[in-house]
C-alpha cells in the first residue's frame, strides 16, 4: 500500500513537473516567402524543384565557412514549395494559354548572412536557361528582419525573371 502511494505521488510529481517544463519552452516563430506583386505576363509553370540541401524548413544563416540555422523560427514549408506558391501568385494574374511560355525553375539559393539575404534560382523557358540571383540588405539579426529580407530579395528575383521571360519569348518571334 504504501508502495503505491509513492508510485503515484511520483507520478503526480512528474506530470506536474513535465507540465512546467513545457510551458517554459519559446515558441517557434513560423514564416512564409510570399510576394503580393502581380505580372502582366502569362506563364505556364512546369515544374519547380530545389536542391537537395533546401529540401527542409531550416531558415539558414551562413556565417564565412559557418552554416547554422536560427533557433526560433523556420519556415511553414520546403522552400521549393514557398517559391511555387510565389510563382503562381506572381505570374497567376493574367491566364496562360497554350501560347504562353512554359517555366521551369530550381531553387539553389535560400540564406542569410549577417547583412544580406540571397534567394537564387535556375530558370528555363524554352529553349534559355539563365541563373539568376537577388540579394536584399537585411536591418538586424533578428528572425523578422532576416525573413522580410528574404522576401524582399524574391521580389527582386522575380522581376529578374519577368525580364528573362520577355527577353525569351522576344527571341522565339
Amino acid at each position: 500500500m504504501k508502495k503505491s502511494l509513492t508510485f503515484i505521488a511520483l507520478a503526480c510529481f512528474a506530470l506536474v513537473f513535465c507540465g512546467c517544463l513545457a510551458k517554459s519552452k519559446p515558441a517557434i516563430k513560423q514564416y512564409s516567402l510570399y510576394t503580393d506583386k502581380c505580372s502582366q505576363i502569362p506563364v505556364k509553370i512546369t515544374n519547380v524543384s530545389s536542391l537537395p540541401v533546401l529540401q527542409n524548413r531550416n531558415i539558414i544563416i551562413a556565417e564565412g565557412i559557418n552554416v547554422k540555422t536560427l533557433k526560433d523560427a523556420r519556415f511553414i514549408s520546403f522552400g521549393e514549395d514557398m517559391l511555387e506558391r510565389a510563382l503562381l501568385q506572381y505570374f497567376g494574374c493574367k491566364p496562360s494559354d497554350k501560347n504562353s511560355p512554359k517555366l521551369s525553375v530550381e531553387l539553389t539559393e535560400l540564406y542569410a548572412t549577417h547583412e544580406l539575404a540571397k534567394v537564387a534560382l535556375k530558370a528555363k523557358v524554352g529553349e534559355n536557361e539563365v541563373y539568376l540571383s537577388a540579394n536584399s540588405k537585411i536591418e538586424n539579426n533578428s528572425s523578422d528582419a532576416v525573413v522580410l529580407g528574404m522576401n524582399s530579395a524574391l521580389e527582386n528575383l522575380l522581376l529578374k525573371l519577368e525580364e528573362f521571360i520577355k527577353k525569351s519569348q522576344n527571341e522565339k518571334l
